[in-house]
């Protein structure tokens, strides 16, 4: 699954690296990427409420390389590329051990058996997803899922929390409650 987003930012970090490398000394041209970058993940996190510490972490991610990156140009000692490089390798690992949660959707119950489409755009895989499960779930439902800590070839694991849809539609429907006024008797 592609998400459309996630692309969109993949996009701008690429332009903003190859202006970086292709456009010399055009400080302003780059410092515009940088902000359309930053604003364009700011507009898009709602869309990510079951993940969006992921989200967050590529788009803050994307930004702070593209910024240094940036700096590259003038900055050009040895040890400032390694530590960039290093930099780069570090932030691709911690992606991988960090997160070890995503999200489905249920497609079939049958008796302890649950199938789930995986719909998280960072975990790569398009069939369905079969594990045991003993609470009440329902199809339809949203599930948070463990996936293995192990960084490669992450598997997922057992189901960590059900999400029902009749709740959040019902929570977007309720209005607060207001308390009702005393009314008080004044003496003559």
């Amino acid at each position: 699954m592609i998400d459309k987003n996630l692309v969109y930012i993949e996009i701008i970090f690429l332009l903003g690296v190859l202006l970086n490398v292709f456009v010399p000394r055009n400080i302003f041209l780059k410092i515009l990427i940088v902000i359309v970058l930053f604003l364009f993940v700011i507009k898009e996190i709602d869309d990510y409420k079951y993940i969006k510490q992921k989200y967050l972490y590529v788009g803050y991610g994307f930004v702070v390389l593209l910024v240094l990156f940036i700096i590259t140009e003038y900055i050009i000692n040895i040890y400032y590329i390694a530590a960039l490089i290093c930099l780069v390798v570090i932030y691709l690992y911690l992606f991988k051990v960090l997160f070890n949660t995503t999200y489905g959707k249920v497609i079939k119950v049958n008796r302890g058996k649950v199938s789930i489409l995986v719909c998280d755009p960072f975990y790569k895989t398009k069939k369905e997803i079969d594990l045991s499960y003993s609470g009440k779930i329902k199809k339809d439902d949203i599930v948070i899922l463990e996936l293995t800590k192990f960084p490669i070839n992450k598997k997922i694991t057992r189901i960590i929390k059900v999400i029902s849809e009749e709740k959040e539609v019902v929570l977007e429907i309720q209005k607060p409650k207001v308390k009702p006024t005393k009314k008080v008797k004044k003496k003559k």
